[in-house]
């Protein structure tokens, strides 16, 4: 984490030189997401801080402690639902302060005990998102199917990966070889579990025929 979260493309690139692999910082809301940022010959993830922290919380003098945690629990409740990445950060001379302690440990049970959330470090998150930006994606359309294959060509296996697929006009999921997650109209989402390293993992959609198309009258 930067000093003030500043940086440009030299810290980067030093940053890089010495075996760093991520950074955590502001995004000025540009995502929800981490960012891979191409710096020379190789990438540096961005881990975005999208959330507030404890300097702009306890700058609040007035605050008490049930209105602190209150901010952090509508953060946290904020990014659950965009599907976003929420990083919980506090600093050493504030929130993890002794008195503040007790409150710190009720924000980081919540997080814990929500089996919805996918709790990990940011090593962990960047690490992820190097291995999912390998993956490749490829769909082929037949009258009754839709054939979707994902192809890991990197070193490291990943998990809890969901395709994202546009169906047909008009046309829906009757049947399907993977799990279906909810999704939007004219959409599928498939979820594969676990992708072994150079290993490809082939999905048949079935689509129901389309239902009648009625003329629109002037």
């Amino acid at each position: 984490r930067p000093p003030e979260e500043r940086f440009d493309r030299p810290t980067m690139a030093a940053w890089l030189d010495v075996g760093g692999s991520y950074l955590l910082g502001v995004n000025d809301w540009r995502s929800a997401a981490p960012e891979l940022l191409a710096i020379q010959d190789d990438t540096l993830v961005l881990v975005p801080r999208t959330g507030i922290d404890d300097i702009a919380v306890l700058a609040r003098s007035a605050l008490q402690e049930e209105e602190i945690e209150k901010l952090f629990r509508e953060d946290l409740a904020h990014l659950k639902a965009i599907g976003g990445l929420y990083t919980l950060s506090y600093h050493s001379q504030l929130l993890a302060r002794p008195e503040h302690v007790p409150l710190l440990a009720r924000i980081a049970r919540t997080i814990a005990a929500d089996s919805t959330i996918w709790a990990v470090t940011a090593a962990e998150v960047a690490a992820w998102w190097t291995n999912r930006a390998q993956l490749r994606v490829s769909t082929t359309v037949h009258d009754t199917a839709l054939a979707l294959t994902v192809w890991n060509p990197g070193a490291a296996p990943v998990s809890g990966v969901v395709a994202r697929v546009t169906l047909p006009p008009g046309r829906r999921v009757s049947n399907a070889g993977a799990e279906l997650l909810t999704s939007g109209a004219g959409e599928a989402r498939v979820y594969i579990r676990d992708l072994p390293p150079g290993m490809a993992r082939r999905v048949t959609l079935t689509l129901a025929p389309a239902g009648p198309t009625i003329a629109a009258r002037h």
